[in-house]
């Protein structure tokens, strides 16, 4: 394998075929399933959800982020009939969230996010949204990386444990 690479390198490491690398590094990386997104079969995530449901015994799940509820609806058309709690601190975004959860009597929603501690923080979206999937507590991330003008929320995180010691229902969890 070595002696390919050498090879390689001797004969396509070089200026002129940039384009041509640049293309391979492109493909490369959609074959190991980067940026391949479409849907929750041909990205694998039914397979696997499935498969760590039935193998783990999952007997509830936690959608943390859950932007517009769209993983929750997905678990449940695997079949999921157990709890399932949907947490999403963006108060624009949990609007969508309750609206698009409301017929579903095994899910629970939460308009908080979690960290290690409970305390207030900031979000930051772009300011010309009314919530996006990209809020983050990072405040350069979109300033910075997509180059776009933010806006501050503020929110409440809570920890994990915080939350289970107020839901004696939940007996057991995995992480």
């Amino acid at each position: 394998m070595n002696k390919f690479f050498t090879l390689y390198l001797n004969l396509f490491g070089k200026t002129k075929f940039r384009r041509l690398n640049y293309f391979f590094l492109k493909l490369g990386m959609r074959g190991l399933g980067f940026l391949n997104y479409r849907n929750f079969k041909e990205s694998g995530e039914s397979f696997i959800l499935k498969k760590i449901i039935k193998e783990y015994k999952i007997i509830n799940i936690f959608d943390v982020g859950a932007y517009h509820g769209t993983y929750s609806k997905e678990i449940i058309k695997l079949g999921f009939k157990l709890p399932i709690f949907s947490f999403e601190p963006h108060p624009e975004n949990f609007s969508h969230l309750k609206e698009e959860l409301k017929d579903f009597t095994n899910v629970y929603v939460e308009n908080f996010g979690f960290s290690d501690q409970k305390e207030k923080a900031q979000l930051h979206d772009y300011s010309n949204s009314e919530g996006s999937s990209h809020a983050t507590l990072y405040k350069g991330a979109l300033s910075e990386i997509y180059n776009r003008e933010t806006k501050t929320i503020d929110i409440n995180l809570q920890t994990i444990d915080g939350f289970l010691t107020n839901k004696p229902a939940i007996k057991k969890y995995h992480f």
